[in-house]
């Protein structure tokens, strides 16, 4: 059906971002959770173009269930950039902190603590 339809495409297609993102959502429905990553990874790498701030943080979450800190920096920002929230700058923060990059990851906390000055209270 449509996880053949779509392996073709990506065969033919390698660098269509869009393909390996519907190839995610495929595998949504069987509930492969590595698959999905794997396939939105391949997504992010190809530069997908986001279609909602819910793709953007679905995505987050992903990466950070498979402590993949690269991605969520990488995801982050256009995520603050539609909605900023201190949730989303201290998720940031914190993938800083996780590979070390301590001044990123305290600019990331002050920007939560802006917008939310009860945060670390």
């Amino acid at each position: 059906g449509a996880e053949k339809m779509l392996k073709e495409v990506v065969e033919f297609e390698p660098k269509a971002a869009e393909s390996y993102w519907y190839l995610a959502l495929v595998y949504e429905k069987t509930g492969d959770e590595q698959k999905i990553w794997e396939n939105i990874k391949k997504a992010i790498d190809r530069n997908y173009s986001w279609k909602s701030l819910n793709e953007l943080l679905y995505s987050i979450n992903l990466a950070e269930k498979y402590k993949e800190d690269e991605y969520v920096i990488k995801l982050c920002p256009s995520a603050i950039e539609q909605s900023p929230s201190a949730d989303l700058y201290l998720r940031l923060g914190m993938a800083y902190q996780r590979i070390g990059e301590k001044e990123k990851a305290a600019e990331a906390f002050m920007q939560a603590q802006k917008l939310n000055p009860d945060l670390f209270k």
